[in-house]
């Protein structure tokens, strides 16, 4: 019995002895939550305008979301704090591609472990401004906090690495891993074709006929564009050369007047005008020369897609047959001197055959 005891002894004082050495090394896990580093992901946004010489100014905005820790069994304490601050980028007229860094200074980390959070496109400040479809519109970005070792021998926390996946992604590894958040937008926008038709015996197709083009409804300041289509158009006077296209910038209201001088067959494209835009096509007043018009849009029209509007002059007349009327009296008295002149003879001839 007093074996059995002693040896209950030996062994509690067995375990006494692993449990005084397992406190300090619990104590060297205790961390004190850190701050993320500056190592930031790179945001990347770009702008497909098509075939728009400018691209409406805005602006994009990103938010990050916390996931969750995602190592195995993490404890629920084990909760990173905080995330990145709002990310905004804008865009001027060029269209030219914008980037951004996402930064976790101000994000907690409690321990080591793999933190993730999403990103995502939140807003976009123009409406003719869409997310390219197909394209992302969020990643998983995945914060790897190791543990490392002071040079005094504590216990410190750092931002190892990050893993950027798609969003759309159906398994995060390195099949879908990404070196960056890569987000494409477009910009939706139509075409206002203008033409010119000239009909009837009697119409010029050499004359220039005067046509105004007004847009309004459109952005503050913005621009669309005005080319050659066909023929000899021209804009405010000028000419236009195939392949160079001529700015039509809107005002402080967004509205803008376009004059041009158009013959037979000519045609001007207007494009980069986005959706909503109201637009009126009228020609001056030929009635007095003797024209008649249709195919004007007086009225205020949305474009909400491509359009086309043909100014159609008619001219017609019946031709003078002036040569034949000036000349019938003569006709006429010639047929008539004609039919004395036999009656005379016929009358002549019986009597010199009477005398005969």
């Amino acid at each position: 019995m007093k074996n059995k005891m002693k040896r209950i002894g030996a062994l509690l004082t067995a375990v006494m002895m692993i449990l005084a050495m397992a406190v300090p090394a619990m104590a060297q896990d205790s961390y004190t939550a850190i701050n993320g580093d500056n190592t930031s992901v790179t945001i990347n946004q770009s702008l497909d305008r098509h075939d728009s010489a400018f691209g409406p100014s805005h602006t994009t905005t990103f938010t990050t979301t916390y996931v969750g820790n995602q190592m195995v069994g993490a404890a629920q304490a084990h909760e990173a704090t905080g995330v990145p601050p709002v990310v905004t980028l804008s865009f001027d007229t060029s269209g030219a591609a914008r980037t951004a860094k996402l930064d976790f200074t101000g994000v907690s980390f409690p321990a080591p472990g793999i933190y993730r959070f999403q990103l995502s496109e939140t807003a976009i400040s123009d409406p003719a401004v869409t997310r390219v479809a197909g394209s992302e519109s969020s990643y998983y970005v995945d914060v790897y906090v190791t543990n490392v070792t002071t040079a005094t021998g504590a216990s410190a926390l750092q931002i190892d690495k990050y893993a950027i996946y798609p969003g759309s992604a159906v398994a995060q590894d390195n099949a879908t891993k990404a070196e960056s958040a890569d987000f494409a937008n477009e910009y939706t926008s139509f075409k206002l074709d203008v033409a010119k038709n000239v009909t009837g015996n009697q119409g010029d197709k050499t004359k220039e006929f005067t046509i105004t083009v007004n847009f309004t409804g459109g952005k503050a300041n913005d621009k669309y564009s005005a080319r050659w289509a066909a023929g000899t158009p021209k804009v405010a006077g000028t000419g236009l050369v195939n392949g160079t296209p001529v700015d039509v910038a809107l005002d402080a209201s967004g509205a803008a007047t376009v004059t041009l001088q158009l013959k037979d067959t000519d045609q001007v494209e207007f494009y980069g005008i986005p959706s909503g835009v109201n637009y009126t096509v009228t020609e001056a007043d030929y009635s007095a020369a003797g024209y008649t018009t249709t195919g004007q849009v007086s009225t205020a029209t949305a474009l909400t897609a491509d359009a086309s509007v043909t100014i159609t002059d008619e001219k017609s007349g019946t031709i003078p047959t002036g040569l034949f009327l000036n000349y019938k009296p003569f006709w006429i008295m010639g047929a008539v001197a004609i039919f004395l002149a036999v009656l005379f003879l016929g009358r002549r001839r019986d009597r010199f055959a009477e005398m005969c």
